[in-house]
């Protein structure tokens, strides 16, 4: 990657960090605390800040979200404790997500020590995503041990397999998984079907928590998409190191419109500097994708043709032909958004070198039933939201699983609160 291309990223000096935290009215039930989904203590850590002292600004955020200097980079800009912020009234918020990237990359050397925990009680995590990670080290704090289960050889799920480096600081997010997981075991390569509530309950755990995210691929009706490339899979060489991106170079459609769609496009342009096109169906109104992250691929290069519905790929030699139909806006659909509907006689093609699939995840349901007795509704896992627990006793679940489409912080909101549920689900069992 060329220098300059960490468009996402803003960390600032201390100075700055310190002029910014100035500006924090310290309110009374401050909103933005109120607007954390992990209910980190903002107007606190601010203050913290505000008066030079980062590593006891971390100390409040990590009681709440054990990554925080992730959630710094990772959290939508301008949305959540940013939007708001009352100084929005009378001109720019506060840069919440910046400070807390700040009190990381100035206050980590004085991370909080967690001692290890007592072995008497177990219990299984499933997925070391970040609610797996967030349950397991507040599970740590609570004296109770947990147990790790990863699919893959590296934990980390979706943050160190697939989010794209322009916008993660990749040894940030391993200095905070390593603090995470001291001290807990973590079994990789163990596939999640291989596992059961039986065989668990049999081998000592006296809980699971299931955080497996969104691993299955998404399927559109297109003709032809055998000819286009998995998106997700450019994504996750491109996290594990390869730049390559598959060798895909010249003119690039990506069907999509989603945050992946935007990571996707991105790094193919600033990697192969190619012409990119993100192809979408509805308007940039009804896009999925981070505001901020839709605005990063324009200013990086990236293209974007609205209202137009993909029907057909045609391979032709070393060339693709996409056939395209012009969409307009319908009655509200289940995802409260206007339905596209094609508009009769706009079919239109474009011709491609290569066309990428960027159309997201979903959970993969394949064992939940015979192994957990547990069936998705509508894409999710159903959760009692006060207890985070499933329909089977004594299994919770959380993250992607039970929230497609979440944000990172929510999932570390889902591990805190799992966690907290389970150390009181263990005691009424002693």
């Amino acid at each position: 990657m060329k220098p300059g291309h960490s468009l996402a990223l803003r960390t600032s000096s201390k100075d700055q960090a310190i002029i910014e935290a100035s500006r924090c009215l310290a309110c009374y039930e401050a909103p933005c605390e109120r607007a954390c989904p992990a209910g980190v203590r903002v107007a606190t850590f601010i203050r913290r800040i505000r008066f030079g002292d980062f590593a006891g600004a971390l100390r409040k955020i990590v009681a709440n979200n054990v990554l925080a200097g992730t959630c710094g980079m990772t959290c939508p800009r301008g949305k959540l404790c940013e939007e708001a912020c009352v100084l929005n009234r009378v001109g720019a918020g506060i840069r919440i997500r910046d400070l807390q990237l700040s009190a990381f990359v100035f206050g980590s050397h004085a991370f909080p020590k967690v001692k290890e925990p007592s072995p008497q009680t177990k219990v299984a995590i499933i997925g070391s995503g970040p609610a797996g990670i967030a349950c397991a080290y507040y599970l740590k704090r609570a004296d109770v041990c947990a147990v790790v289960f990863e699919r893959g050889n590296q934990a980390g799920g979706l943050l160190t397999s697939a989010i794209p480096p322009h916008r993660v600081d990749r040894d940030i997010v391993e200095a905070e998984l390593d603090y995470a997981l001291s001290g807990i075991e973590v079994r990789k390569k163990i596939d999640p079907a291989h596992l059961s509530k039986t065989r668990l309950h049999s081998d000592g755990f006296a809980a699971i928590f299931l955080a497996t995210g969104l691993w299955q691929p998404t399927t559109i009706p297109l003709e032809g998409s055998d000819a286009a490339v998995d998106g997700f899979k450019l994504l996750s060489d491109l996290a594990h190191g390869d730049e390559s991106l598959g060798g895909l170079k010249g003119k690039i459609g990506v069907i999509g419109g989603g945050n992946t769609a935007c990571d996707v496009a991105l790094s193919l342009k600033l990697h192969t500097e190619s012409d990119v096109t993100v192809l979408y169906r509805r308007g940039r109104e009804e896009m999925p994708a981070f505001e901020h992250q839709v605005e990063e691929a324009l200013i990086g290069g990236v293209k974007f043709e609205f209202n137009v519905a993909p029907l057909r790929i045609l391979s032709r030699e070393d060339r693709k032909r996409l056939l395209l139909v012009r969409t307009r806006p319908g009655p509200v659909d289940e995802s409260g958004r206007p339905k596209p509907l094609p508009v009769s006689g706009s079919e239109f093609s474009i011709d491609f070198d290569h066309i990428v699939l960027a159309i997201g995840r979903m959970p993969d349901a394949s064992w939940l039933k015979a192994n957990f007795n547990l069936t998705l509704d509508g894409g999710r896992l159903r959760i009692d939201e006060n207890t985070m627990m499933t329909a089977e006793e004594g299994i919770f679940a959380g993250g992607d699983l039970v929230r497609p489409k979440g944000l990172v912080v929510e999932a570390v909101a889902d591990g805190l609160k799992a966690a907290r549920a389970i150390s009181m689900f263990l005691m009424r069992q002693a």
